[in-house]
């Protein structure tokens, strides 16, 4: 019975150790995945945060709605998946990252998007 839990334990520990985000710092914190100009990926009205009203800014830029090119500060932030397009697929993975939905968070806080 032990040797089963023993098993177990290192097949546990193993998967985490695999799945770790790779932006992990040494303290375990989640570090943001920035712009060359140092704004987080995701961050369109540079307030320090990524949230909701990111999310509106950017369907609204892409809806071309007046006045919100101007409120995107740094448009790599824009570019979640980095594909150099600010485009409908950026603002569904920060929605969905918003919703918290599994695997989104790597587009925010790696230094890469697969």
């Amino acid at each position: 019975m032990k040797a089963k839990r023993l098993i177990w334990l290192l097949a546990a520990a193993l998967a985490l150790a695999l799945f770790l985000p790779a932006a992990a710092s040494g303290d375990g914190v989640l570090k943001p995945r920035l712009t060359p100009g140092g704004t987080m990926i995701g961050d369109m009205n540079k307030d320090d945060r990524v949230n909701t009203l990111d999310r509106m800014i950017l369907a609204r830029y892409l809806a071309k709605w007046d006045g919100y090119a101007e409120r995107i500060f740094d448009m790599d932030a824009a570019d979640v998946n980095t594909d150099t397009k600010v485009n409908t697929l950026d603002r569904m993975i920060l929605a969905r990252y918003l919703a918290k939905w599994e695997g989104y968070e790597i587009y925010f806080t790696a230094e890469a998007p697969p």
